[in-house]
């Protein structure tokens, strides 16, 4: 696992605790966020911006069908921070009657 990526773990649950839900790594190593939905754009703006974390660059922005679950969308972003050489990945999951604030004035290409 990269310390790095362990102390931006800590980092981003010492400033949004209340966001996340988990914080986990992938077998490979990537370190995932897992955020209440009313958290995911707030979540974003905090990695783009501040401090250690300068997630600039969105190298992917997806969504997932799983039609079984109550809450059957997972949308899944993948951040790199090209100053600190490390990605991460921030999730949420939304129901068809809920939706959620874009995220292009945080992020021009995701518009």
């Amino acid at each position: 696992m990269n310390s790095i990526l362990k102390n931006y773990g800590s980092y981003f649950a010492s400033f949004l605790q209340s966001s996340i839900i988990i914080v986990r790594f992938t077998r490979t190593g990537d370190l995932v966020f897992k955020v209440f939905k009313d958290s995911f754009v707030p979540f974003v703006f905090f990695a783009k911006h501040f401090g250690l974390a300068l997630f600039k660059h969105v190298n992917d922005y997806t969504a997932i069908d799983y039609p079984e679950k109550k809450n059957r969308f997972e949308l899944a972003l993948h951040l790199t921070s090209m100053s600190f050489n490390s990605r991460i990945r921030v999730k949420t999951t939304l129901n068809e009657m809920s939706s959620i604030q874009t995220l292009s004035h945080i992020y021009k290409s995701i518009n």
